[in-house]
């Protein structure tokens, strides 16, 4: 009788163990044979090259059921080189570059400005904008940072708290408490649980946490994929499945818990980073307030949203013609009507604006608590912030009110991209590029897949309100036979791309090469840019590049500078120094960019104390440039005496 007690601690011990030494051994078997591994990992070996590491497509599969979000495919090295500039890009779609490839995003736009910032030094701004993805995938990816050194963090996140992956207004109720949606995330980093999870998403079509507030059906890969079917005919947009009826009040619990748990994930986050002594650049997130109605049917909303609209009709009449008719930068293929966009709109007038978006209960764009939060956060030690709500555009608006540079409710098109990128430039570096007003656009296949993508997600809810005109599976295989008979290879390649029947790399191989061959130089230029960005690794590509241009520059054939600017700031090549260093100071020169000319002659100086007889030539050009035509003798004098 006295072994009982020992008895039943022996067998109450075995049952608690056995069925934990089974779930080990079964975690251990998944981990062995690598099931459901290549979604574990955020960075994943690039196979031509093992020394650099990319991000793994499959990741952000995870916290998704039936899709995966798009990610930039940008090898780095695993061991960051001595002298490197590294800055990863945490955020959502708008991080991403949406409804454009991400070379069109800002963290693109922003590596080519710091490369002229940086004459010879490799620079690397990493884009991990993932599409649906909010805090909580920040909180749960930001650690895995820290194993490739960077040199800064850059933060652009808020819009998707309610209807993004794990988001207060797209969990089931069990899950809404933060802590538990933290415990099922570190959950899944468990094998076993990440298989559960597939299955349980596989039976069921959908998983816990699943999510996209923009997704407009077709996908976007390089490769054709899941995402590259077209919808069927009785398809919606996702964005329309998950938000139509999952409203979220003002100030309703919800509305708060996404508030709150936003605060927190972040707070973690800058911890982490502040421990490690990593810089970080947090930024305000923006919206279109005057080019979207509210995308609820709440009567107080929109009613606002109208009082503001009858407001700037009435005041654009006071108003000069210079200041009602703003000038556009971009290209014809570009430009659209969003109404009259007006310099001094009064502060009644934005109010309204802002309360009409504050009371719109579909959530997608960030309520101003978010960016109250941000601000909040970016008082704390390490931290900078980049208030994206007082950038102005060239024409002398605020940014979140001049509708025309938004492609939709809140993601910007590619000069309202650019600007953020000088926002966070002006930040990291302490310069002011304000100066800077060059919006390269997009090539112009890119210009017919954001058109495209655009027409389908806005032919449904909650842009399209009338329920019998929702058709985006009708909208997408009209426009995808339109391109098939069309006889422009642009769309041609276009419909490719959507269809999945040939890579983008290729289609954009084929399209330089025939503007090329017809002259068409800067649609040249901005087809290789592109592809540039798709084949980084490819060193035959690079030296075609480089010859290009170097002919290009020779035969004087370039209409504007500028455009070749971009483009060869990629090219850092060691190899390529003495090549590309006489390219690129003329181009700067001719761009009319004198601070950062000045920057790659002392550096081209420094690497060269004895420069070839060019070196004192562009010197001599750069003081004319400032009108010092006494300073320019003395490095003609130098030149004439070098070339004799």
């Amino acid at each position: 009788m006295q072994h009982q007690p020992v008895k039943r601690v022996l067998f109450g011990t075995l049952a608690v163990l056995i069925p934990l030494l089974a779930l080990a051994l079964a975690e251990a078997l998944l981990r062995v044979g690598g099931v459901v591994a290549e979604r574990q990992n955020l960075f994943r070996p690039v196979p031509q090259d093992e020394r650099y590491v990319a991000v793994n497509p499959r990741f952000a599969g995870r916290y998704f059921a039936g899709f995966e979000p798009d990610v930039a495919p940008q090898p780095f090295l695993r061991r960051k080189p001595a002298g490197t500039l590294r800055l990863f890009v945490l955020g959502g779609s708008s991080s991403a570059g949406f409804p454009y490839q991400f070379y069109n995003g800002f963290p693109a736009r922003l590596e080519e400005m710091l490369q002229q910032d940086h004459p010879g030094r490799p620079v690397e701004v990493i884009n991990l904008g993932m599409t649906a993805v909010n805090s909580f995938t920040l909180r749960d990816i930001h650690r895995q940072l820290l194993r490739y050194d960077p040199d800064g963090i850059l933060i652009y996140a808020g819009h998707n708290e309610y209807y993004g992956a794990f988001g207060a207004a797209s969990v089931p109720g069990w899950m809404r408490p933060l802590a538990v949606r933290r415990l099922v995330l570190q959950l899944e980093r468990l094998h076993l649980v990440a298989a559960g999870r597939m299955a349980f998403a596989r039976l069921t079509g959908r998983s816990p946490g699943s999510g996209r507030a923009d997704d407009p059906g077709p996908g976007r890969a390089d490769d054709p994929g899941p995402g590259s079917r077209p919808p069927s005919p009785e398809d919606r947009t996702l964005m329309a499945r998950m938000a139509e009826d999952r409203l979220v009040p003002l100030d309703g619990s919800g509305y708060r818990d996404g508030i709150r748990h936003f605060e927190s994930n972040m707070e973690d986050v800058l911890a982490t980073f502040r421990r490690h002594d990593i810089p970080v650049y947090l930024a305000t997130v923006v919206s279109n307030k005057t080019g979207q109605p509210p995308l609820a049917d709440d009567p107080v909303a929109r009613d606002l949203f109208e009082r503001a609209q009858a407001a700037v009709r009435e005041h654009a009449v006071r108003q000069p013609d210079d200041v009602r008719k703003p000038a556009d930068l971009r290209p014809a293929t570009h430009r659209k009507s969003s109404g009259t966009v007006i310099r001094t709109l009064p502060d009644s007038v934005k109010a309204l604006f802002r309360d009409a978006k504050e009371l719109d209960p579909l959530r997608f764009r960030a309520p101003e608590a978010i960016n109250e939060a941000i601000r909040r956060l970016a008082s704390k030690p390490g931290v900078t912030l980049v208030d994206a709500h007082l950038i102005q555009t060239p024409d002398g608006a605020p940014l979140p009110f001049h509708p025309d540079y938004f492609t939709d409710h809140l993601h910007l098109d590619y000069r309202g991209y650019a600007l953020i990128a000088r926002a966070f430039h002006d930040a990291v570096t302490g310069q002011d590029l304000s100066h800077y007003s060059d919006f390269p656009p997009p090539d112009p296949l890119e210009t017919v897949i954001v058109a495209h993508t655009l027409a389908v997600l806005k032919s449904d809810f909650p842009f399209e309100r009338d329920p019998q005109r929702r058709r985006p599976g009708a909208v997408h295989r009209e426009r995808l036979a339109r391109y098939a008979t069309s006889g422009d290879p642009v769309q041609v390649a276009a419909r490719d791309y959507f269809t999945g029947t040939r890579p983008l790399s290729a289609s954009l191989a084929a399209l330089s090469g025939a503007s090329r061959d017809d002259g068409r130089h800067g649609d040249a230029l901005l087809f290789l840019r592109s592809l540039h960005y798709l084949q980084p690794l490819n060193p035959e590509l690079d030296a075609m590049i480089l010859s290009y241009l170097e002919e290009l520059i020779r035969q004087d054939a370039l209409a504007d500078p500028a455009e070749a600017i971009p483009l060869l700031m990629r090219l850092t090549a060691p190899e390529f120094d003495r090549q590309m260093w006489p390219l690129a100071v003329p181009l700067l020169l001719d761009a009319g960019r004198y601070a950062a000319a000045d920057l790659w002659l002392n550096a081209w100086q420094q690497r060269d104390p004895e420069p070839e007889a060019e070196f004192y030539r562009l010197r001599a050009m750069w003081h004319i440039g400032q009108d010092d035509y006494q300073g320019a003798q003395q490095w003609f004098r130098e030149y004439y005496r070098l070339i004799r």
